[in-house]
């Protein structure tokens, strides 16, 4: 009984932690939208989705401890999703030819 107490313990100590460095998974995100229109994004520790009027433009994995000058010039140097898209397409094609 000691035991899983002490383990429980340690469990609840290495989760407060990484909420502390992390911050919450059910926060809500926080939005960017610049003032002349365009491109905004919304932003969760971890990943940030870019949007080009509604459609989605990228997601991109992000540091933890990104700045808000770094979100807003990866805002600006998206590339498209679907460039992605091809090149996985183009690899599971390649697989599927393979087996």
């Amino acid at each position: 009984m000691l035991v899983a107490l002490i383990r429980l313990y340690g469990d609840y100590d290495r989760l407060a932690d990484e909420v502390a460095v992390h911050g919450r998974a059910d926060r809500l995100p926080t939005t960017y939208r610049p003032h002349e229109g365009g491109r905004t994004a919304a932003h969760l520790p971890g990943h940030l989705t870019v949007f080009d009027g509604g459609l989605i433009l990228a997601e991109l994995d992000v540091p933890y401890d990104v700045s808000p000058g770094e979100i807003w010039q990866l805002i600006r140097t998206a590339q498209p999703a679907h460039d992605t898209a091809a090149v996985f397409i183009g690899g599971l094609r390649a697989e599927l030819a393979v087996a």
